[in-house]
């Protein structure tokens, strides 16, 4: 009885294996034209300024207290830390 199941349950698989071979062998493969590739360059790279140019805006918004001494007392204790520079200098964004 166990090997009449289990013969049942393998043709099942196989004819579900087969389905999806075929489904598979007649897909039309889509290779991207220059145009969409150039497309999806260009909209890349205006998002990725978009969201550098907001990083860049969050991070250099941050001032300095107001209860700090007077710049000639202790003027090493009011310099404010360096932020890192990526070096990568962005046109202005009309």
């Amino acid at each position: 009885m166990h090997i009449a199941l289990r013969k049942h349950e393998l043709e099942r698989i196989e004819r579900e294996n087969v389905k999806i071979a075929k489904k598979i062998y007649f897909m039309e493969a889509h290779v991207p034209s220059r145009k969409e590739l150039a497309d999806a360059f260009g909209s890349h790279a205006t998002r990725s300024m978009n969201v550098a140019r907001i990083k860049r805006r969050t991070l250099g918004t941050a001032q300095a207290p107001a209860t700090l001494a007077s710049p000639t007392q202790n003027s090493h204790q009011n310099r404010q830390p360096q932020r890192a520079h990526s070096g990568l200098v962005l046109p202005p964004i009309n």
